[in-house]
């Protein structure tokens, strides 16, 4: 809230340090709005909207749903997703499958939050603000050196020097889910 110039002549005075309050002023209002969206019960709700749409069917489908965001904590994501939306614009959760367990084949969905808001890229030509449009997506995380190798194998751990510092570090490497739409010509038929 303090200009540059400002908070370092403040800093800087000869006759001793001034300070430089800084006033929370939206803080409130961001809890009060945040506090406001948990108290209501959020959750993916299946409509059967046209005429071939079969009631049992969709409750069926919303009975699948209501798993899925039971056994995924899903409230928590939908919650930070809007907290981080009201206070920067951006909020983000992700729908993934995982294994049920280390040995078996058997995959369950998940609803998950991204605790980094910006480690997620859109298509910049991407009209729309909820990414709709977008024709891929990128979404990164810093991973350990050790722990990269160990999963990507040692080789894949060899980095050349002209890799951007932003991806490689001492200690640290950067990875990125690349997820794309992919078009395919297909006739569609009036009937």
């Amino acid at each position: 809230q303090w200009p540059e110039g400002l908070r370092q002549s403040r800093e800087g005075d000869p006759e001793g340090s001034r300070p430089c309050l800084v006033m929370d002023k939206l803080g409130q209002y961001v809890h009060q709005v945040c506090n406001d969206f948990r108290q209501q019960k959020t959750g993916i709700i299946v409509d059967p909207v046209d005429s071939g749409a079969d009631i049992l069917v969709a409750e069926v489908y919303q009975d699948l749903i209501r798993r899925i965001e039971n056994q995924s904590t899903a409230s928590q994501a939908y919650s930070w997703a809007f907290q981080c939306a009201i206070e920067t614009g951006l909020g983000y959760w992700r729908v993934i499958t995982d294994y049920e367990h280390e040995k078996s084949f058997n995959q369950e969905i998940y609803i998950k939050k991204i605790p980094d808001i910006f480690s997620v890229y859109f298509d910049p030509s991407a009209i729309y603000s909820d990414g709709r449009d977008a024709d891929y997506v990128f979404i990164d995380e810093d991973m350990d050196k050790v722990e990269f190798e160990e999963k990507y194998g040692t080789e894949a751990g060899q980095f050349e020097s002209s890799y951007s510092s932003n991806w490689v570090s001492d200690d640290k490497v950067k990875i990125a889910e690349y997820f794309y739409k992919e078009k395919i010509d297909a006739e569609i038929g009036i009937t």
